[in-house]
């Protein structure tokens, strides 16, 4: 690492909070646009950023809605969110009367953890059979994901951006050739990159931006492939992350969306 290279990582935070000096931002963006491992830095704390500006608008929002029952269960990450699981079900089994006013004082963490989650699209799953005796069928959600701060989000959190989709396997070409497209255009205005890890897959340190699979079918995306989804939610194109389709997908979807949005998507 260079003594430039260490002059930017000391001033990341003040980059994410634009917070730079004229000369200093100038100094940064003339050190990025030729190295380019500061620039994916940069374009990842960008991303980190644009996370934690989602969550905070997700709790204003939450804040405005009506109070949900306090009966209703968490849906549970981890061993803590499974034992305060347990708590809510107790409260359930004794009944609306039984529930301690103040509960949602003792567990806020948790509890505006759960506010902040997107409820799931009742149109994405299949109805239950009639005959309740009969094994129902499991839902099917498109996409869901989960970040590492334990935030699940929908394809509705993307909305308005064009997102780039790779299930990444063990494939180190398929990984290569995601992270030199996130690379190449991760500044492009309204694009959007996630990478999801296949069952079973460490992506270990990668630069581009990862998420969980919550038990989606990721827009009925293979290991190994890549899905271009449009700002409206639907899917533009597809294909294979290891045999270089993926920059020429990115291009024909972005000079669509750029007729239609001439603003940016």
């Amino acid at each position: 690492m260079t003594k430039s290279c260490q002059w930017v990582e000391s001033r990341l935070e003040a980059y994410v909070s634009d917070s730079l000096t004229p000369a200093e931002r100038g100094e940064l963006d003339r050190h990025a646009s030729d190295c380019a491992a500061c620039r994916s830095e940069l374009a990842a704390f960008a991303e980190v950023d644009a996370l934690v500006a989602e969550h905070f608008r997700r709790r204003l929002r939450s804040a405005s809605r009506p109070v949900r029952p306090m009966v209703r269960p968490l849906r549970p990450v981890g061993v803590a969110g499974a034992s305060l699981a347990a708590v809510w079900i107790g409260f359930a089994a004794l009944g609306p009367d039984a529930v301690d006013p103040d509960a949602a004082d003792k567990f806020p963490a948790a509890l505006e953890a759960e506010r902040a989650k997107p409820d799931p699209d009742p149109e994405l799953a299949i109805p239950l059979a009639e005959d309740p005796l009969q094994p129902q069928p499991t839902p099917v959600v498109r996409f869901r994901v989960q970040d590492a701060a334990g935030y699940v989000h929908t394809l509705e959190d993307f909305s308005g951006s064009v997102l780039v989709l790779g299930v990444v396997d063990g494939n180190a070409a398929a990984a290569a050739d995601f992270e030199a497209s996130y690379a190449r255009y991760t500044s492009e205005s309204g694009l959007r990159f996630l990478a999801v890890p296949a069952d079973g897959v460490d992506l270990g340190a990668s630069r581009f931006p990862t998420m969980a699979n919550r038990a989606s079918t990721l827009m009925e995306t293979d290991p190994g492939e890549f899905t271009i989804i449009s700002p409206e939610g639907e899917v533009h194109a597809r294909g294979s992350l290891d045999n270089g389709e993926l920059p020429a997908a990115i291009d024909s979807g972005l000079r669509l969306w750029r007729d239609r949005f001439p603003s940016g998507p």
